[in-house]
């Protein structure tokens, strides 16, 4: 969907400048207004949930399009930021950055601490391939129930962040591309990392999990697929 579309979906003004805030709200009233749960017949139902589904496209192409803007910072109120995890202490700030979802580090046990419920899930959190935006196209499991503590190494002391990438399409070598910062506002990472996975099958779980104790935040940045094999 181009951005000119998405902004008539979200009925927003083709000359207003965008804001994370003003898009967010824009894709809550249209989503409302088109809910299949307000529709008359099955006839209205069907069309509602196509509208929903235009609107989530929407609501992902301009998210994109204001953090590929050309700049380096984004100020704190324009993060894309959405919180996954909120149990006690325990606190994990998911943040879209480019492609990527990033998050802030657990600081408490997570196995102790359960983490935000997905659907029918405790402790986490789904994205689809269109709303990560990877290059590869590929869904992102974030977890905050410590499922993947015997995956983290010991000589990380403040932890992991543990997530789990899903491909749409098969890849005979899969890269996944981790983005460290310390920049709470930064859009670019500080410093990369890079896991590959051999014979990706389409929907085949590949657990990333990643650590790093000179950073306060880590993400999946991006997802490529190098001599697909589809």
């Amino acid at each position: 969907m181009d951005p000119y579309t998405a902004r008539a979906w979200l009925r927003l003004d083709p000359t207003a400048p965008l804001t994370v805030d003003r898009i967010e709200s824009a894709a809550a009233q249209a989503a409302w207004a088109s809910h299949p749960s307000r529709a008359i017949d099955e006839a209205s139902r069907r069309e509602a949930e196509r509208a929903t589904a235009a609107i989530a496209v929407a609501r992902a192409t301009l998210l994109h399009e204001l953090a590929a803007a050309p700049r380096r910072h984004l100020s704190g109120g324009a993060i894309a930021g959405i919180v996954i995890g909120s149990v006690a202490t325990l606190a994990l700030l998911v943040v879209a950055v480019f492609a990527g979802v990033a998050a802030v580090r657990p600081l408490v046990d997570t196995a102790a601490s359960g983490g935000s419920a997905g659907p029918g899930e405790h402790g986490v959190d789904r994205y689809s391939a269109l709303e990560t935006l990877f290059t590869f196209p590929a869904a992102l499991e974030v977890y905050t129930d410590g499922r993947l503590d015997d995956l983290c190494s010991e000589k990380f002391e403040k932890g992991c962040w543990e997530t789990a990438v899903f491909p749409l399409d098969k890849c005979r070598i899969m890269s996944v591309t981790i983005g460290y910062t310390n920049d709470e506002d930064g859009v670019e990472p500080e410093f990369y990392e890079t896991q590959r996975f051999q014979d990706a099958e389409s929907g085949e779980e590949f657990d990333v999990v990643f650590g790093n104790d000179l950073y306060d935040y880590g993400w999946v940045n991006d997802v490529n697929c190098h001599d697909s094999a589809a």
